[in-house]
């Protein structure tokens, strides 16, 4: 049953979306929570989590035959299509209601959001690249849209709205070849369908080697001008150890021949990179 309701709902992925949040404004914005107060936030942290979980519904929902060919646990969602769909709109109206008590322009991107989390599970997660960089690109904006509401560093906001996608798009290419043979069986036309395994994974090889040198370049430009003294040997450790060398050692990995699982500890490994940038926003 565990099982089933981690499936559905997915809750370490939802605390990490609330924990990057709070973190954030906490950690990066200039003036922490003054502008919207303490209410603000929980306004922020409850339409993150009511747009989260509707990307869940939906996505399990039309996903349903193709997760069964590879696998996965049943979501609970799919066992109640008609109630899912209704609670996914109730969902939907909520998150938007309360976006609009925060400002105009944030339930404008919450419902741009909103279509395109409906959109990627309908059309685009079929099309090869294109459905990996949107999925990407939902998910870094999270962290994004955080500047419509709070006076925050661009710089670093975009540092790590950067590594969000660039972290989430190999995830993506990883979880495509996963899940290769149950996307053939639906007729979808993922990135390994559609281009081929050998070619996909020399993608996610210049991917992985791209994300790996624009990291390392971010790390010294940071280093240089946010840290000082013993806060800067920590920054640089951290960042070594809980970022760079997780990419690296997927790399390696992804180098490896006959390793039947390679693909899932991949996807793992660049799990720990995405919680483990959440984490490092503390050190600013």
């Amino acid at each position: 049953m565990w099982q089933n309701f981690n499936r559905s709902f997915r809750p370490i992925n939802v605390l990490f979306v609330c924990l990057a949040q709070v973190l954030s404004v906490r950690f990066l914005a200039d003036i922490n929570f003054q502008q919207h107060g303490l209410v603000g936030l929980f306004l922020l942290i409850s339409v993150s989590v009511l747009t989260t979980l509707g990307a869940y519904i939906s996505n399990d929902l039309l996903d349903e035959k193709r997760d069964e060919k590879n696998g996965k646990k049943r979501s609970l969602w799919v066992l109640m299509p008609t109630f899912s769909w209704i609670l996914y709109i109730l969902i939907s109206i909520f998150s938007l209601y309360l976006a609009a008590m925060l400002s105009r322009q944030f339930m404008l991107s919450i419902s741009i959001v909103l279509l395109f989390c409906l959109w990627y599970s309908y059309v685009l997660k079929n099309i090869a690249f294109l459905g990996n960089i949107v999925a990407a690109a939902t998910t870094s904006f999270g962290i994004f849209v955080l500047y419509l509401l709070y006076d925050i560093d661009l710089i670093l906001l975009l540092f790590f709205s950067t590594m969000s996608f660039l972290i989430n798009y190999n995830r993506e290419l990883v979880k495509d070849i996963i899940d290769l043979h149950g996307d053939e069986f639906d007729g979808a036309k993922t990135t390994p369908v559609f281009f081929g395994l050998p070619r996909t994974i020399e993608m996610l090889k210049f991917s992985l080697t791209s994300t790996f040198f624009i990291l390392v370049f971010a790390a010294y430009y940071l280093s240089k001008n946010y840290f000082f003294g013993d806060l800067k040997i920590l920054f640089n450790v951290y960042i070594l150890f809980f970022l760079i060398f997780p990419i690296g050692f997927s790399y390696f990995l992804l180098m490896k021949k006959n390793v039947e699982t390679k693909f899932q500890h991949i996807s793992l490994y660049l799990k720990f990179v995405l919680y483990g940038g959440i984490i490092l926003i503390c050190l600013f």
